[in-house]
């Protein structure tokens, strides 16, 4: 990135500027080379400030929450990274209907979904519960309409706050964000900065058993002691990817240090000192024997960026 644009950038946003960081830091796979810049910035301005900088000048950008829906390619990404904390963080009611038993929450992208399904309990606002162990953001929820078999994202976000390339801010009804399957379809160089959740009232003990199993669940069926980036593919229609995968005879495989999880077959773990070559090589190699003897092809639902070295064995 040229050095004008980031001077350009600190002249009217504050925030932490790194240059060449290494994005194994900021994801959950632990895995991934440089960014060319990595901003954080200072507060909710500041971002809607260097965001149309970048528009501007057409700098690739991209913005991340916790990093756990992504891979990182081992050369790194060109353009800009920037991570969205301070300013962001807002979690409150924005809208109480108690006749209708309903509350509708104005939450910051940044929040975590564990604080938002926190926050959802105590108060005994159900529909969250659908969030309980993603370890994801809001934002990232819903660009990939992140949910389980009790809900997604599309499902209680009524309206999205985006930032368009030119720097505004503007919100969204539900239809106007395009979801998708594991997916939100919104228009090239925006940024998620918040949501609107509708929720129902219906008292603290309502829905924790939902919650219980959900958490037993994750602890048996998911390989939480290895780093990851949660489910690799989408389920197809009428089946799940971890089924095919393991029909396949792939349970296990290891390129490296990268292992089809023998815990649930639609995750990838690092093993330790896996590259995103071999992570990436991985899946192309599951993707291919899963269409050769399931004859069904499945399709990414982690989101794959920068550049990559080459593939190490």
């Amino acid at each position: 990135m040229e050095r004008g644009i980031i001077d350009t950038i600190k002249g009217v946003a504050r925030g932490q500027f790194l240059a060449g960081e290494p994005l194994e830091r900021h994801c959950s796979f632990r895995i991934g080379g440089p960014a060319d810049l990595f901003f954080v910035p200072a507060g909710r301005e500041d971002f809607l400030a260097s965001w149309k900088v970048l528009g501007a000048a057409r700098v690739q950008s991209l913005v991340i929450g916790n990093g756990t829906n992504v891979l990182f390619g081992d050369a790194g990404v060109r353009g800009a990274v920037l991570r969205l904390k301070d300013g962001f963080d807002h979690l409150r009611i924005s809208d109480m209907d108690e006749a209708k038993k309903t509350v509708v929450l104005e939450v910051g992208a940044g929040v975590p979904l564990a604080r938002l399904h926190l926050f959802a309990s105590k108060k005994g606002f159900l529909g969250t519960e659908f969030t309980f162990g993603i370890p994801g953001t809001v934002g990232g929820a819903i660009f990939c309409n992140a949910g389980t078999r009790l809900g997604t994202m599309s499902g209680i976000a009524s309206e999205i706050e985006v930032a368009g390339p030119d720097g505004k801010a503007r919100w969204l009804g539900a239809a106007g964000a395009g979801f998708g399957y594991r997916t939100c379809r919104l228009l090239p160089g925006s940024a998620v900065l918040g949501a609107r959740v509708g929720l129902a009232i219906g008292g603290r003990d309502v829905a924790t058993t939902d919650v219980r199993e959900l958490k037993a669940y994750r602890a048996k069926c998911q390989p939480l002691g290895r780093p990851s980036a949660g489910s690799v593919f989408r389920n197809p229609e009428g089946d799940f990817a971890g089924r095919l995968i393991e029909a396949s005879g792939l349970k296990g495989l290891r390129l490296g240090g990268a292992e089809v999880s023998p815990v649930h077959a639609n995750f990838i773990v690092n093993r330790g000192r896996a590259t995103a070559a071999q992570v990436k090589r991985l899946m192309e190699i599951v993707r291919a024997e899963v269409e050769r003897t399931q004859k069904v092809r499945l399709e990414p639902e982690i989101h794959v960026l920068g550049d990559f070295l080459k593939e190490e064995q």
